[in-house]
């Protein structure tokens, strides 16, 4: 389950720019200038699911996108499969799984082949996903529309630490265009939630299977990926 506390989002809103953007907007991964950085001066420094936040919603899958505002609208995506996923363990984190094994003598190799099989959710074990976009009301909380921009069984693998739907969504304000790599392909929306148009990508091959996470830029009329 995917939760979307406004704690983040309050940031988000409250972000101004000199720019093109208006005070209330933060378009793309990292804000306005790609930079992660806000120029409103009366930002929260601490908060939690209970502390400096006006909500929090739970959506259904995974998805380490972050969520994007523009005027009174949130969108973020989400990938959302029937079947279960690993639950995390103590130390994926950290490399001292590989260096204990080291320590022992165990070969490269060898130590590669068990920590992909400790790290990398395979694709049989995922089943078909769904590959969502939601635009929320950025008030309240509340799921104005939810699109499934693609159905079906992963490429690929990916790391425990990854999800399908990893890539932050990108606006220009009239559209927003929502990428779940090779899995999916790009999807253009209506800021009402219409698809106006998509571009699937041939399967790739990902290095150890981690999966993607590369998120889209607009420029110039162009969408970068």
């Amino acid at each position: 389950m995917k939760i979307l506390p406004l704690a983040l989002l309050a940031t988000l809103a409250m972000a101004s720019t000199a720019r093109a953007t208006g005070p209330s907007e933060w378009p793309q991964f990292r804000g306005p200038h790609g930079a992660g950085v806000a120029d409103e001066s009366s930002l929260p420094q601490k908060w939690s699911l209970t502390h400096n936040i006006s909500w929090a919603v739970e959506l259904p899958g995974r998805g380490w996108s972050s969520p994007i505002v523009w005027r009174d609208r949130v969108f973020v995506t989400s990938a959302i499969s029937p079947g279960l996923f690993k639950a995390p363990s103590t130390g994926i984190f950290g490399n001292d799984y590989a260096a204990e094994l080291a320590k022992q003598g165990v070969p490269d190799d060898e130590i590669t082949r068990r920590v992909v099989n400790r790290d990398i959710e395979l694709t049989n074990e995922s089943g078909d996903v769904r590959y969502m976009l939601y635009a929320l009301d950025a008030k309240s909380g509340k799921i104005v529309w939810g699109q499934e921009a693609h159905r079906g069984k992963p490429f690929g693998g990916r790391h425990r630490k990854n999800t399908y739907a990893s890539e932050t969504p990108v606006t220009d304000g009239e559209r927003v265009y929502a990428s779940f790599g090779g899995n999916g392909g790009v999807f253009c929306y209506s800021m009402d939630g219409k698809l106006l148009w998509k571009h699937t990508w041939p399967p790739q091959p990902i290095y150890l299977d981690f999966g993607t996470a590369s998120s889209p830029v607009v420029h110039g009329g162009r969408v970068y990926q």
